[in-house]
């Protein structure tokens, strides 16, 4: 009975040392990965933390409006200025959030496809995963958090010129009052309609899905009245 008992306490012990090995391999493995380079020749840090902010826009409402400079500094974009004009397409992230800087090719041919409908507004706020390192930006060295309208502007202009943009590009303030009322990191699509208000809202955190923007376009430019309904998000 005594040896039974004991046998059993070897083979469970013997089980727990290896299930802990596992996981520290696993973990070890985890790691590595990370440190592997994406196909685009990029190290992705971890997400930072404390970043979300909480949604609170809805589909119909007014549209926030808001003044920002432009990545090279020279001038200024107002968002209500294109109100009665056209839709404004607004492109929320930065160059280390991997969905987002994966899917600007596609943004780019949306732009190049409906610019003279509509208006496109890539917006830079906080870096997604300060620390990464992106061939092309900032030297190829780790990318820090952004806290000065100066260290954005420097990063959207090299980002733009990397992946060979041609939108517009604007930059948050310090103070990202723009991204906390657009819910916008770490990336996000939003459509503010021809009377000014909120036609198209991403889901929070719904991977930056250009296609969505696309349908809205098609749909409702160039002939869509003002009022057109607003489409919501799938």
């Amino acid at each position: 009975m005594k040896q039974t008992l004991t046998h059993i306490l070897t083979i469970r012990s013997s089980v727990l040392v290896a299930t802990a090995l596992a996981l520290l391999a696993a973990g070890a493995a985890s790691a590595a990965d990370r440190k592997k380079p994406r196909a685009d020749g990029a190290f992705n840090a971890k997400p930072a933390k404390g970043e979300w902010k909480r949604d609170t826009l809805k589909l119909g409402d007014a549209a926030p409006d808001f003044t920002l400079p432009d990545a090279s500094g020279q001038k200024q974009f107002t968002l209500s200025s294109s109100q009665g004009k056209k839709p404004v397409v607004l492109i929320f992230g930065s160059c280390t959030c991997p969905p987002f800087r994966r899917q600007m090719g596609e943004v780019e041919r949306i732009y190049q496809t409906y610019k003279g409908q509509a208006d496109f507004r890539l917006v830079y706020i906080r870096e997604a995963h300060p620390g990464s390192q992106i061939p092309g930006i900032n030297g190829g060295q780790a990318i820090n958090q952004t806290e000065t309208v100066a260290e954005r502007m420097k990063l959207a202009a090299e980002f733009a010129k990397e992946l060979k943009l041609t939108m517009p590009v604007v930059v948050d303030k310090e103070d990202n009052q723009v991204n906390a009322t657009y819910a916008g990191w770490p990336n996000r699509l939003v459509i503010v309609g021809l009377d000014g208000k909120l036609a198209y809202v991403e889901k929070q955190g719904a991977s930056f899905m250009p296609g969505e923007v696309e349908k809205w376009l098609k749909k409702n430019t160039p002939s869509a009245p003002a009022t057109a309904t607003p489409a919501r998000t799938p």
